[in-house]
């Protein structure tokens, strides 16, 4: 592991504020049928799963004063978007402190990524972008055939379902 570093959370929250990530620029996806027919696309996997050995050189330890234990104790979420600009990495914080739900979120020093994640997440994104383009394109045709067969479809039983006058 990494040797750890100690910060305020005051200091990493200000580098933070400048980025805006979500899940949508991190997770591959898939779309999905349900018994119904009807389509989802949900996301297969992320970026931060296949990357966390590397994100794991980039972690401190964020000494947390008495008002910023009390705001974001069992508020994993709201840590999130304060560092990272996004409540979706959340989970991240969750997995980084070993801990599955935000019951167990109370830490008076809790383990962060530190200012280099924004730059680290910025150069993952730009190595996948090729995989994740052709990811994002075949979700696009997935769905567009479907529309297009949907669209087709009602158009055909509206046209046969119309009478003329006569």
């Amino acid at each position: 592991m990494a040797i750890v570093n100690r910060s305020t959370i005051k200091a990493i929250i200000n580098y933070g504020k400048e980025s805006k990530f979500t899940n949508r620029e991190l997770s591959y996806k898939k779309v999905i049928t349900n018994s119904t027919g009807e389509k989802y696309v949900v996301n297969i996997s992320n970026l931060y799963e296949k990357y966390y050995d590397i994100l794991l050189d980039n972690v401190s330890i964020a000494v947390l004063s008495e008002e910023e234990y009390l705001r974001y104790r069992f508020k994993p979420k709201l840590l999130s978007e304060d560092l990272y600009g996004t409540k979706e990495f959340h989970y991240m914080l969750l997995r980084l402190n070993n801990i599955t739900t935000v019951t167990q979120f109370d830490f008076k020093e809790v383990k962060v990524f530190d200012r280099k994640i924004i730059d680290l997440l910025n150069e993952i994104i730009v190595i996948e972008s090729d995989n994740y383009t052709d990811n994002e394109l075949e979700i696009i045709k997935e769905i567009n055939e479907w529309y297009c067969s949907f669209t087709h479809l009602s158009l055909y039983f509206y046209i046969i379902t119309v009478k003329p006058n006569r």
